[in-house]
C-alpha cells in the first residue's frame, strides 16, 4: 500500500506529510517526515502479496454488477453558496415589474 499526503499549510488546512509504503500485512516499510518533502523507495516482496491474496481472495469474490448504485446520487444536488441570493449591490428594492 502506498499512502500519500502533502506537507504545508493552505488556510484553513494544514497538511502533515507522513506518507508511507507498507507491505500487504500493514508493516510500514518506509515513511516520510511530517515537515519536509521526500521521495520514498521500498523493496517489495511480491510473494507476500500472493500469500495475502490467497488468504483474502477479494478479486475472486467481487461483484461488479452491484457497483452501479454506488455511483447514483442519493440526495438532491445542492446549489453553490450564494447562488440563490441577489448579486452584491442589488437588493431587489425599487425593481419595476413589467407583468
Amino acid at each position: 500500500m502506498i499512502a500519500v499526503n502533502r506537507i504545508g499549510h493552505e488556510p484553513p488546512l494544514t497538511f502533515y506529510g507522513s506518507s508511507f509504503i507498507s507491505d500487504p500485512y500493514g508493516r510500514i516499510l518506509v515513511q516520510a517526515p511530517r515537515d519536509e518533502p521526500a521521495v520514498l523507495v521500498a523493496d517489495l516482496d511480491l510473494d507476500q502479496r500472493r500469500d495475502w491474496l490467497r488468504l483474502f481472495p477479494f478479486f475472486a469474490t467481487r461483484r461488479p454488477d452491484t457497483y452501479a448504485p454506488l455511483t447514483e446520487p442519493h440526495c438532491p444536488p445542492v446549489a453553490p453558496v450564494g447562488a440563490d441570493s441577489a448579486p452584491r449591490g442589488d437588493t431587489g428594492e425599487g425593481a419595476i415589474s413589467t407583468s
